[in-house]
């Protein structure tokens, strides 16, 4: 065992190096995640297939009868007409578009975006 020592004891301080990079990475992208919690807007993500990935505080407000893990529902008011704005968007260069919508008679418009990247589709909702 101890002939194996000096060889970690000389690489020693590359690996910590390598974990802390790691961790100080995750540790951007952790704090980057909480901006879309703080929003105010309803932000949802949708999966390739339809499932509900995120929802933040704001959509679950506003939406209490879907959940992450859940498919979503085009008869619902907020989905309506959403797989063939997704299909556009796939088959089409611009990687996002917006409409108007209304959701118990308050209007609102949805920015939607196609992230070709993660195959995934974000909504973004302000009141209007």
């Amino acid at each position: 065992m101890g002939q194996y020592l000096p060889e970690i004891n000389g690489n020693l301080d590359n690996i910590v190096q390598d974990v802390k990079c790691d961790y100080d990475k995750y540790c951007k992208f952790a704090h980057l995640a909480t901006f879309p919690d703080m929003a105010q807007e309803p932000v949802i993500e949708l999966d390739s297939s339809g499932l509900i990935n995120y929802m933040n505080k704001a959509a679950r407000n506003i939406l209490p009868e879907f959940k992450a893990g859940q498919a979503y529902n085009e008869d619902h008011p907020f989905f309506k007409g959403l797989s063939n704005i997704i299909d556009g968007l796939k088959n089409n260069s611009h990687n996002s578009t917006n409409r108007k919508l209304a959701l118990n008679n308050i209007p609102f418009k949805q920015n939607i975006f196609y992230v070709p990247e993660l195959d995934t589709v974000r909504i973004v909702t302000y009141d209007l």
